[in-house]
């Protein structure tokens, strides 16, 4: 692992940038089911550990709208417990 890589792993999670509907802000970040993007409790899985560093707005919004379904079904079901 060379300098460059290193600084850009301390950077995260980064600010990707505001999510296009509301304004609010979007980061990404390697975690524990490894790299994703987040917005308003939302997480979306990234492909591959470079695309915390390349990822596209539009891109992020369709990974993010697209998990949004799963992620209120998930609290529904940790309330009924």
């Amino acid at each position: 692992m060379d300098l460059e890589k290193a600084l850009q792993l301390l950077s995260l999670p980064r600010e990707v940038g505001p999510h296009p509907e509301d304004g609010k802000m979007i980061s990404a970040g390697i975690g524990r089911y490894g790299p994703f993007v987040l917005h308003e409790g939302t997480y979306a899985n990234l492909s591959t550990p470079d695309e915390v560093f390349s990822v596209a707005s539009t891109v992020r919004s369709m990974l993010l709208r697209r998990n949004a379904p799963r992620v209120v079904a998930a609290a529904v079901q940790r309330q009924r417990r």
